[in-house]
């Protein structure tokens, strides 16, 4: 490549063709130098995820037993609803007219209940891990990331393990669904422990956390994340949901053996990365502390509100299979393999934000970020009168994963280093609250006859509040880069 008239010349050209050097040269330095650049970039990159592989490999773990145990979640408490109708029975297993249980004939029956357990469940697993959450990031301040990581996992190991005992005792399985619901929003503190640990390690060698060495760290945790997500969503549906299963006791089973080993992993394996604990304060564990921090700071105020209204409109998609099943007849296989297609979309977002947030800085990433996430909720509340809403939604909803790692560097950004747990744990109880209410909500609007996109045009204007929540903080946190 000659440099030309028509192609601008910055100022490191311009110095190199003063001293003397033609044209030709300077493009063949250019080159070089550019080269570099581009490869120090993946260099910095893999030394990012070098100083972090502990908790990079921990999370992907996690990752993998948690989505594989959300796919399987709704087909197997279709399997558990028991009625009397006068629909004649359809034994094969594979028909899209089979109702997904052997004790009731009324596919829309089995989707709207299976939707509304799934909603109780999940509703009061979130609420308990509002509760809860300010405490156990207190906790992982006082003693330690590693008690959280092992906490968050011996949490999940019960609730597989209560769910195996569902599939055993039905008269009861829903009581117990409901407690192993309970017990894991009670110790979910693995994803709060794990990002606490990355910005220990980050002061630690780099010594500053908004250098684009904090967003690479945040963004090379999504990537193991994701990675597992895809690999657990795989297995899931060709294992499990493609063969539309009647009894889920084999798998239950088998998640509580994996969760088991995971958990003896991360006993022997993960090391501790907070140096400084902090004295125990009942104050700080209370759950009314959220209202504390949030009064103390305006730029917490701004994101917790922002958080909550954005999660509450997000948390609409908690119907999306049930609605795909009841609206466009679509089989369990058919609705997770449409994910798994266009999952590469997340794959994408997360790769340009090792660029983007280096190069514009992370508010600029989020505010692209809400631009996607309202084209989604707007998509998702025409799809009752066509398919491609639904996979345009997904496809923007999945675009907008990138804003997670700029999310969690301006979070971070704004508190002391030993109140890192306290503060990712109460904007974290902030987003369960959302959660909790809007699996309620959207799930009772589903079970009633409806307009079938009712939870997604509730969903919309909260996404509307939340993207002003948003602009608000923006004020306080423009100075982070």
């Amino acid at each position: 490549m000659l440099l030309s008239d028509s192609q601008p010349i910055d100022h490191e050209q311009q110095v190199l063709l003063n001293s003397g050097m033609t044209s030709m040269e300077v493009a063949r330095v250019s080159d070089v130098n550019t080269t570099k650049k581009k490869s120090s970039k993946w260099q910095e990159l893999l030394l990012t995820s070098a100083t972090i592989k502990l908790p990079l490999v921990s999370a992907g773990v996690y990752s993998f037993v948690s989505v594989a145990k959300n796919v399987s979640f709704f087909p197997f408490l279709r399997t558990t609803i028991v009625c009397v109708s006068n629909i004649t029975a359809i034994t094969d297993t594979s028909s899209e007219k089979w109702s997904g249980s052997s004790y009731c004939t009324d596919l829309d029956l089995v989707a709207r209940e299976g939707q509304f357990i799934k909603g109780l469940s999940e509703g009061l697993d979130q609420t308990v891990h509002c509760l809860a959450l300010p405490l156990l990031g207190h906790a992982i301040d006082c003693y330690g990331r590693r008690w959280g990581v092992l906490c968050g996992m011996t949490g999940i190991f019960l609730q597989c393990f209560f769910y195996f005992l569902a599939t055993s005792f039905l008269d009861a399985s829903h009581l117990l669904i409901i407690i192993g619901s309970i017990i894991q929003g009670g110790t979910g503190v693995f994803m709060t422990a794990i990002n606490a640990s990355i910005r220990d390690i980050q002061l630690k060698n780099v010594g500053d956390e908004n250098s684009p060495h904090a967003s690479q760290a945040f963004g090379a945790i999504q990537i193991s994340q994701g990675s597992a997500n895809v690999v657990a969503v795989i297995i899931t549906t060709v294992f499990i949901i493609s063969h539309n299963l009647t009894s889920y006791q084999a798998v239950w089973g088998i998640f509580s053996c994996v969760s088991l080993l995971v958990l003896l992993m991360c006993y022997y394996f993960y090391g501790e990365t907070h140096d400084s604990l902090q004295q125990w304060q009942w104050r700080k564990a209370s759950p009314f502390n959220v209202l504390v921090l949030f009064r103390e700071s305006e730029s917490h105020k701004w994101i917790g509100l922002g958080v909550f209204f954005v999660t509450f409109a997000l948390t609409s998609f908690s119907v999306l299979q049930a609605f795909t099943i009841r609206e466009f007849k679509w089989t369990q296989t058919y609705s997770t393999s449409i994910f798994l297609i266009l999952s590469p979309c997340a794959v994408v977002s997360l790769a340009a934000s090792f660029t983007l947030i280096p190069r514009y800085g992370p508010v600029w990433v989020l505010r692209i970020n809400f631009y996607l996430m309202n084209f989604c909720m707007i998509c998702f509340s025409l799809a009752k009168w066509s398919e491609a809403f639904v996979f345009l939604g997904i496809s923007s909803l999945l675009l907008s994963i990138g804003a997670f790692p700029a999310l969690m560097q301006v979070i971070t950004s704004t508190c002391e280093e030993h109140r890192t747990g306290e503060v990712l744990a109460n904007i974290g109880a902030v987003c369960l609250g959302a959660v909790a209410i809007g699996n309620l909500v959207y799930g009772t609007i589903f079970s009633h006859k409806f307009i079938s996109t009712m939870s997604f045009f509730v969903g919309t204007p909260l996404m509307w509040i939340g993207t002003y929540c948003a602009s608000r903080a923006r004020e306080h946190v423009e100075h982070i880069s």
